[in-house]
């Protein structure tokens, strides 16, 4: 839905952007581990590391932990 909007507080973000921001920092982290920089972990683990990095940089600190874990484990459901 391209018009949604992500409410929290006074600041509102589009959805399409947290979205984008949260893949965009898929690389970095992957490469991080990869070097040894992070240590290895669970790839759900990883995006629930860079979803909530970027959660706080749109300002949506407020997301609960139940929705969180519901965005990282969304990507299961998805269809192959």
């Amino acid at each position: 839905m391209r018009g949604a909007r992500v409410n929290a507080g006074r600041r509102t973000r589009p959805r399409l952007a947290v979205a984008d921001a949260w893949r965009r920092a898929y690389r970095p982290a992957l490469i991080s581990v990869l070097s040894g920089d992070t240590p290895y972990r669970p790839l759900d683990e990883l995006h629930r590391m860079m979803l909530d990095e970027v959660l706080t940089e749109f300002g949506l600190d407020a997301l609960g932990e139940t929705d969180r874990d519901g965005l990282v484990r969304a990507w299961h459901r998805l269809r192959a």
